[in-house]
């Protein structure tokens, strides 16, 4: 296993799995042992996937370590939620695993009126 985990982020997978793809093809790897990178490469996507989730959900407070230094330097401004990212944020933040159940429950206007506070309340939290 690598001992340096500063290059464990997404740049260093791809290389990886550009690299076994070159293995299979030279015959150098077994099809089976890519399959298990593949396999474990899914699974660190997703992972990376949740980090993104969490960074926007804390206005960027949340560190991404999967992308590597750059995006966890104070210098990258916090990207914005989109619309669709705070409903769906909001939905969450009330207990409901979409968007369409929360609105459900609340009525399409209480939900939009909720999504614009949330929004608003983040980019006050974040100044």
């Amino acid at each position: 296993m690598s001992q340096n985990s500063q290059n464990n982020n997404l740049n260093e997978l791809n290389n990886i799995l550009f690299d076994s793809i070159r293995a299979v093809k030279n015959k150098e790897m077994d099809p089976k042992e890519a399959q298990t990178i593949v396999n474990i490469a899914t699974a660190i996507t997703n992972n990376a996937k949740t980090q993104m989730e969490a960074f926007k959900m804390t206005g960027g407070t949340a560190p991404i370590p999967s992308l590597g230094p750059v995006l966890n330097s104070p210098k990258t401004p916090t990207p914005e939620l989109s619309r669709a990212d705070a409903g769906l944020a909001y939905a969450k933040s009330l207990g409901y695993e979409s968007m369409g159940a929360a609105t459900k429950v609340l009525g399409a206007e209480a939900f939009s009126d909720g999504v614009t506070k949330y929004i608003s309340d983040n980019k006050q939290n974040k100044q």
